[in-house]
């Protein structure tokens, strides 16, 4: 599967408000509040000062205010008729984060799928920074009769990528992103120590603790917690003794505890037919016979044919609730 992660340079300041205004035009949105949002985007202007002197003011013509409440989805309306050429292919979005996936076996390959995605960028008005813009292609652990594919011009081949802030690997080996967690604890773990001589509170120490570590090694943790091997979760383990050990936090559950509840909570919401994920659920299974017995979900279980499959959250989840 190769997969290329594109990079847009300034991406929510490069925004044409014209063809945004036409695309919130095609949808079923009230007019009022398009106007709204016309309104909230246009009439700004802007200017540089430097030492004490003031250019002139200028309109802004582009741009959706980033770190705004509208920012992120209106730059998913931007993008919402990217899509791909082919069934063979996804296109993943969020928000200015795009990620084309191109499979082994296709219909179109990877060069003609990327000029479709440059077209559509320069239709659009945004420019692809090829020199952020990286492609990774994953492939399975210990193939033997694997051959790199010849890369896409200007556009380089990593074997690690960071994506939505979990690192991922062209094997999808968990140990780079469980060795930058475990770098920020410990990190962390000093700022906690410097609180605790200052005074802080044990209570408030753990709350602390919660808020900036163990948030942090939670973050995503249903997405690559089936690729954690028995070493990573000592590993992770070992922070969360040594952090009880040295006074900054309290009793803190074992990793595969804290695995388990992130599991099956996101597992029990993701059911839910409105939920983002419940396209990831496999058909629901025909009780035909009536007498067989409860499980703790009623979806017919996939064929899993590799370690990989089984190992991926949704997968994992329902073998768990059998």
């Amino acid at each position: 599967m190769r997969c290329i992660l594109i990079d847009y340079s300034k991406a929510f300041d490069t925004i044409n408000h014209e063809i945004l205004f036409a695309t919130l035009r095609m949808l079923t949105i009230p007019q009022l509040i398009i106007q709204w949002i016309m309104n909230f985007l246009t009439g700004r202007t802007q200017a540089v000062i430097t030492e004490g002197t003031t250019s002139n003011w200028l309109p802004i013509s582009r741009n959706i205010v980033q770190g705004s409440g509208l920012g992120s989805m209106l730059f998913v309306v931007y993008a919402m008729d990217l899509k791909p050429t082919s069934e063979h292919k996804r296109i993943i979005k969020y928000a200015d984060d795009t990620t084309l996936l191109v499979a082994e076996k296709s219909s179109v390959d990877v060069t003609t799928e990327f000029g479709h995605l440059k077209l559509w960028s320069r239709h659009n008005k945004v420019t692809i920074n090829k020199d952020k813009t990286v492609e990774i292609i994953f492939r399975r652990p210990k193939s033997r009769h694997f051959l790199t594919p010849e890369p896409l011009p200007c556009i380089n081949q990593v074997d690690e990528v960071k994506l939505l802030g979990v690192y991922l690997t062209n094997t999808f080996a968990s140990t780079a992103h469980v060795n930058h967690l475990l770098t920020i604890g410990n990190q962390r773990l000093f700022l906690l120590s410097q609180l605790k001589n200052r005074g802080l509170a044990h209570d408030s120490l753990h709350i602390v603790y919660q808020a900036i570590i163990q948030s942090k090694l939670t973050y995503a943790l249903p997405a690559f917690a089936g690729q954690l091997t028995a070493m990573d979760i000592t590993r992770f383990d070992a922070l969360a003794r040594k952090a009880k050990c040295r006074g900054l936090a309290k009793t803190i559950p074992s990793m595969l505890e804290i695995i388990e509840d992130h599991d099956e909570s996101l597992f029990k919401r993701m059911q839910d037919s409105s939920h983002c994920l419940h396209h990831l659920l496999p058909p629901i299974r025909p009780n035909t016979l009536g007498r067989l017995r409860s499980r703790g979900h009623p979806y017919t279980l996939p064929q899993m044919n590799f370690k990989q499959h089984k190992l991926s959250f949704p997968t994992r989840c329902l073998c768990n609730h059998m």
